[in-house]
């Protein structure tokens, strides 16, 4: 994807996330992939989307292996 493409995934995810942010385990860990890919990581609200992801499915393994890399 381009920037615009992950920008506007990106404003997306964070109206869905604030419209319930208990909704979806994969929009925290997606949110915090796209971040990633924009170039614009802030490790600290990384953590938080993945922490956030882990709490919502904790039987996922690939959001555990996130956060601990991130950690």
């Amino acid at each position: 994807m381009d920037e615009a493409a992950l920008q506007k995934a990106k404003n997306l995810l964070e109206i869905s996330i604030l419209a319930n942010p208990n909704t979806s385990a994969a929009l925290h860990m997606i949110l915090a992939e796209v971040l990633d890919d924009l170039g614009k990581p802030d490790l600290q609200q990384n953590i938080r989307l993945l922490e956030k992801s882990v709490q919502l499915e904790p039987d996922w393994v690939n959001n555990h292996l996130r956060l601990a890399w991130s950690y």
